[in-house]
């Protein structure tokens, strides 16, 4: 049979041996309780209240420095990360990449342009998607049958555009000039550059 006691401050049954009610964390005392208080049970206790239980986090020098190791190794872990995390430096052309705005085509944001380099944009999603994948596969033939479906088409480096609808990672465009005045198609959003 255990021993129990009533806590002063809620009247919960506690174990003698426990220095805080588990109910409402008051402190019971060190001392043996008055018998007036302990209660003979058998019974089961109720379940823990989880806020008393981390109140009574045992204060043993081990335990502290844990304690403080972790919430202090978990806060430098966070500053560390936010003043040493790589800072990206503002784009200039991120403003030319914003729903709405005029801009131009190049395959390279230093406009450095080859000659007869042609881009090509695709009519949808579901062909950009395509395109993406047969470009980073090196698949050139992949491409021209896009082209050649009328899934995808081209239009010379510097193609004035305005930007009518964005992703994270590419552009719907409307072409200003040039053959394909008029058609609109995605690319990748770093070809449109200001």
């Amino acid at each position: 049979m255990m021993r129990m006691m009533k806590c002063p401050k809620c009247g919960a049954d506690n174990s003698v041996r426990r220095e805080g009610c588990f109910n409402c964390g008051t402190l019971l005392g060190a001392a043996e309780p008055p018998l007036s208080q302990v209660v003979h049970s058998t019974s089961v206790q109720p379940p823990i209240d989880a806020a008393a239980v981390s109140r009574q986090v045992p204060s043993t020098p081990i335990a502290v420095t844990l304690t403080r190791v972790g919430c202090g190794g978990l806060l430098a872990y966070v500053m560390l990360a936010l003043l040493i995390a790589p800072f990206r430096p503002p784009d200039p052309n991120d403003e030319a990449r914003k729903v709405g705005s005029r801009s131009r085509l190049f395959l390279r944001a230093d406009r450095i342009v080859e000659a007869d380099q042609m881009m090509v944009l695709a009519i949808d999603e579901d062909a950009f998607d395509e395109m993406i994948g047969s470009s980073v596969a090196g698949d050139v033939r992949g491409i021209s049958e896009l082209v050649l479906a009328g899934r995808a088409f081209m239009v010379p480096q510097g193609t004035t555009v305005l930007v009518i609808d964005m992703h994270a990672f590419s552009r719907k465009v409307r072409v200003l000039d040039g053959d394909a005045a008029g058609m609109c198609g995605w690319l990748p959003y770093e070809m449109v550059v200001s």
